[in-house]
């Protein structure tokens, strides 16, 4: 599959932030900070990935960046949450960078997801790995693109930290009806792929 990397946004200059230190519970709010700001990055790239069912869709962003993308732990004694235009120019990146730039492509396409922060240590529930899940009904798809098994499982954790991200709006327009704006009752996951390239 040939890619459309160019439509991939490239990095900002000014858009670096920096927390100081932090513990593990200052990661994973750097990371929850890192996604509503993502989606900018892969607005028209993740479009190239959409395929006519939820599943491949998924298969397609886990894909492009187990393939393309090298893992590269982060420097000793230092914790980088890349954006996906930054982490596409340097080609190199973590878990954390992995999560992000998986959760902009989906974010883009419409696609429900969460961050799932894993430790694999019985006696320890701090995490040390985090990836993204696709909740579908009852069950759910795992994008990990960091495992060594297969698309859509996950290395056996002990512990885990769901933050489901939820589709947020500012209304700021009274009443119940806002022009524009189409209400949908019926849950994602039993909409038909019709419907859901209707919305």
């Amino acid at each position: 599959m040939r890619y459309r990397t160019e439509l991939i946004k490239k990095p900002q200059s000014g858009d670096d932030r920096y927390f100081g230190d932090v513990n593990t519970k200052g990661i994973i709010d750097v990371v929850l900070y890192a996604d509503p700001r993502s989606g900018e990055y892969t607005r028209e790239f993740a479009k190239t990935l959409k395929a006519a069912k939820l599943f491949d869709t998924c298969k397609n962003i886990y894909e492009f960046v187990k393939s393309q993308i090298p893992y590269v732990l982060d420097k000793q004694g230092y914790q980088w949450i890349k954006s996906p235009g930054r982490l596409w120019a340097e080609k190199a990146g973590d878990c954390k960078s992995f999560s992000v730039f998986i959760a902009s492509c989906l974010k883009n396409l419409g696609i429900p997801y969460g961050y799932r922060f894993a430790s694999y240590d019985k006696a320890d529930p701090t995490p040390t790995h985090v990836y993204i899940y696709v909740p579908v009904g009852n069950k759910e798809l795992i994008l990990d693109a960091v495992w060594s098994g297969p698309f859509n499982t996950q290395k056996q954790y002990e512990h885990k930290q769901d933050y489901p991200m939820a589709k947020t709006s500012y209304l700021g327009t009274a009443g119940k009806h806002i022009p524009g704006v189409l209400r949908i009752d019926t849950p994602i996951e039993d909409l038909t792929d019709g419907e859901l390239d209707l919305l």
